[in-house]
């Protein structure tokens, strides 16, 4: 039978899949970055760090993480935490842009996790 570990990662991959699919048709969201890399992904939103506070404010189901890899989903905000030391200019030519948030998916239920997402872009962006 397959491991706990390998049963997690099956579960966020498939999570991160559908979530990656469905902001792609978020109207709030300018870009999604899917690595194709397991359980994580990226996406932009306009305006910047001013809205990436305000949608993590409206996603209390999504704790802020800094350092990800947790079985449940965070969040975190490469511009101010990863790359707070790297000059803006070569952040910018990175891709990383004030308004870009890392995703770490996890494994709990798709449905939830999209509700969750949901909520806060509704939130967030009126």
């Amino acid at each position: 039978g397959l491991s706990t570990l390998e049963l997690r990662m099956s579960a966020a991959s498939a999570n991160a899949r559908q979530l990656s699919a469905w902001l792609t048709a978020q109207p709030a969201v300018l870009r999604v970055i899917d690595p194709g890399l397991a359980n994580m992904l990226f996406f932009e939103l306009p305006g910047g760090r001013d809205s990436v506070n305000a949608f993590f404010r409206a996603a209390p189901g999504l704790p802020f993480c800094p350092s990800l890899g947790h079985h449940e989903t965070t969040l975190s905000y490469p511009w101010g935490t990863s790359h707070r030391a790297v000059a803006e200019a070569e952040k910018l030519r990175l891709g990383i842009t004030p308004g870009l948030v890392r995703v770490s998916v996890g494994c709990e239920p798709y449905e939830q996790l999209q509700a969750h997402f949901q909520a806060a872009l509704k939130s967030w962006s009126g």
